[in-house]
């Protein structure tokens, strides 16, 4: 019985001693090929930076040989070494991202083989207080919400306080120049007319049912920009549209607001 005991016991203490050594020998095996993989991509790096720095250097050999108009031969002779570094280097990057798949598989079963409770904690963790901190922009994006509204409508009343009673545009301000210089004349049938044609003139053909020959009568009588035209009244509208023979027209094809429109996006300015 005592010899049966003394057989069993050293039999598991070599089975142990066996499975020790050959963690050992595993763990030494997966270093050494680890720093194997290591040493070949940090050669791939520096091969590429060396392959870069050589095609940069040939790049501007190549710009100064064809600046200083120097014969065909050298450069296609650049062009052939210029070929042959980006042939080097795409086969450099092959072997460099073939490397770097090989070692993201070995991470990957490294991760699922090691993954712990320590790591589920802390992620955990990190959920709630993102969580914490969400709430707590949420609490002060209400609160700066709150003061936009507030201030927002204290400016829509100040607005209110500050707008003029009578906001109807004065047609002789923008053209107190002219009339003053007598290159208009403010008619009392037909509003503001110029004497001459001004140094900015307005294409009057966009309006719609203004054609070539009806441009060239508005500028006979004086017209030329869209602002005159936007600034009629509607008795002034009744008027030219008597004198155009083109009754009741301008009404019908909004001239007033199609002038508008078209001085808007001209200057950039409404009116």
């Amino acid at each position: 019985m005592d010899a049966l005991t003394y057989f069993f016991f050293n039999l598991g203490l070599q089975n142990v001693l066996l499975a020790l050594v050959a963690f050992l020998l595993g763990l030494l095996l997966g270093w050494l090929l680890w720093g194997k993989f290591k040493n070949q991509i940090q050669s791939h790096i520096t091969r590429e930076k060396e392959y870069e720095a050589k095609i940069a250097k040939l790049e501007a050999e190549r710009l100064e040989l064809q600046s200083a108009s120097a014969n065909s031969d050298e450069l296609d002779m650049l062009k052939v070494k210029y070929d042959s570094c980006k042939s080097d280097r795409a086969a450099i990057e092959a072997e460099r991202d073939n490397d770097r798949k090989i070692i993201a598989e070995m991470r990957s079963r490294a991760q699922e083989s090691s993954n712990n409770q320590n790591d589920s904690n802390q992620l955990d963790t990190e959920l709630a207080n993102c969580r914490k901190k969400c709430a707590e922009l949420e609490v002060e994006r209400s609160g700066l919400q709150a003061k936009i509204t507030s201030l927002s409508t204290v400016g829509s009343a100040r607005i209110e306080e500050e707008a003029p009673a009578d906001s109807e545009p004065d047609p002789e301000a923008f053209f107190a120049g002219a009339l003053a210089s007598g290159k208009m004349t403010d008619d009392a049938k037909y509003g503001l007319l110029y004497t001459s044609a001004p140094d900015e003139v307005d294409d009057l053909t966009k309006i719609k049912g203004v054609a070539g020959v009806l441009n060239e009568k508005l500028n006979g009588y004086g017209v030329y920009t869209y602002r005159q035209i936007a600034l009629w009244s509607p008795q002034i509208c009744e008027d030219f549209s008597d004198r155009l023979s083109f009754r009741g027209r301008i009404q019908r094809d909004d001239w007033i607001g199609q002038c508008k429109g078209f001085h808007e996006v001209k200057y950039n300015e409404v009116i």
